[in-house]
């Protein structure tokens, strides 16, 4: 459409944006506007976790056949699809049950959710190919066999199959106990059942965010280019592009020194969710808190989060410590600083200026407790008894100072 037509707007609509697309839309690569407003007389779909019980599903679709509705099982397997419904017929004799999955033809797809639609049966066994706009507003419960192996975004998505009228809807997720799943699985499947309401599908958006990270583009996993400045440094580099696309003055600031001074440390260091409960905030924090490079302005922030959310926890003061070696490390051009084992490491690469002379000024006055050594491509300066992140602060200050 933009190859036919350059002045052309396009609006996307979606129920939950994946990370990358939120990612965008929350850096300012594209304009975001959420409608929460629901359609008059809706309720919120009551979800609820249970395991894979013959009494347990035998209640709930016997319970909605009794008032008249339709069920949805989503069971995301085609081999053993055949059994699960051979398994509902045993369990509910009163149940008219059909299956639909992709590997059937289009004509018998169309024909099958056709008649469901029309209350031609109660029970349709199916795999995720109806999170794809099926609207039965008298189906209302959906059971989702093994719901730990979906994503946040596929188990909204298939929840939204039912609740499609004013009828009390229900969604039961089927998935083995929470000591067995991983600690993922149960932060999707608690997500699911806290964020019910009507309209949260961005909640669960960024749950989801917060969860797996923003996707292949600036997600963890990565390779080349991203993973050689760091995750923070392309968001910086990026957020200078759109700002120049915008035809926006860049921040001159931003353009000096992009390679990315990386810091790891034993200490904890993060902003406690029991003190920002609400993950869109808290990763707004996150971001505005990167973003910063003058102490003032860092004060000034962290003055203005302690107003809303009351004293900063240690956690978060450690963090803000750590923004501070980060970016005197940036100043000082080291690639990386590490405070491991109560010994604080800095390493400079080949190409750096590094003002090795006084580097070694400052070695010779701390003889006692300060390392320097060349290895691989490193120059590393180690110093001993360092027990804490103002104590590292405080060493770079003072090698800064020799390099002033």
């Amino acid at each position: 459409m933009k190859l036919k037509k350059e002045n052309v707007d396009i609006l996307s609509m979606t129920a939950t944006p994946i990370p990358r697309t939120l990612q965008f839309s929350l850096m300012g690569a594209r304009d975001l506007s959420i409608l929460n407003t629901p359609p008059k007389n809706r309720r919120p779909i009551i979800t609820n976790k249970i395991s894979f019980d013959k009494e347990l599903i035998e209640d709930a679709i016997n319970f909605e056949i009794e008032r008249g509705g339709q069920v949805f099982f989503v069971h995301n397997n085609v081999s053993s699809i055949e059994s699960i419904a051979n398994f509902i017929r045993k369990i509910c004799p009163s149940s008219k049950v059909k299956i639909v999955h992709g590997k059937k033809k289009s004509s018998e797809i169309e024909n099958i959710l056709t008649e469901f639609i029309i209350n031609g049966f109660n029970v349709l066994v199916t795999t995720t190919i109806i999170e794809n706009g099926v609207d039965v507003s008298n189906a209302n419960t959906i059971l989702i066999n093994n719901a730990h192996e979906f994503g946040l975004s596929d188990l909204h998505q298939m929840r939204g199959r039912v609740g499609r009228s004013n009828t009390e809807s229900y969604c039961y997720l089927i998935a083995p106990n929470s000591k067995i799943l991983t600690d993922i699985s149960n932060k999707r499947i608690n997500s699911m059942m806290k964020y019910s309401d009507l309209g949260s599908g961005l909640k669960i958006a960024l749950r989801d965010l917060d969860i797996r990270g923003a996707g292949n583009l600036l997600g963890a996993d990565q390779s080349g280019f991203v993973n050689e400045i760091g995750f923070e440094m392309y968001q910086r580099i990026l957020n200078d592009a759109i700002n120049e696309l915008k035809k926006e003055r860049l921040n001159e600031e931003n353009l000096i020194n992009y390679k990315e001074c990386q810091f790891e440390s034993d200490i904890e260091m993060y902003i406690p969710k029991k003190y920002i409960f609400n993950d869109h905030e808290r990763l707004k924090t996150y971001r505005m808190l990167n973003s910063l490079n003058d102490e003032i302005d860092i004060k000034k922030y962290i003055s203005e989060i302690e107003d809303r959310f009351g004293k900063k926890p240690d956690e978060l003061s450690n963090f803000i410590v750590g923004l501070k070696v980060k970016n005197l490390g940036k100043k000082l051009f080291a690639e990386k600083i590490r405070l491991r084992n109560n010994n604080l490491s800095i390493f400079w690469s080949d190409d750096q200026n590094t003002k090795t002379e006084k580097i070694l000024n400052f070695v010779a006055l701390n003889i006692d407790k300060t390392q320097i050594k060349q290895k691989d491509k490193f120059l590393i300066l180690t110093i001993r008894k360092i027990y804490d992140l103002k104590s590292s602060l405080n060493c770079l200050k003072s090698i800064f100072e020799f390099n002033s």
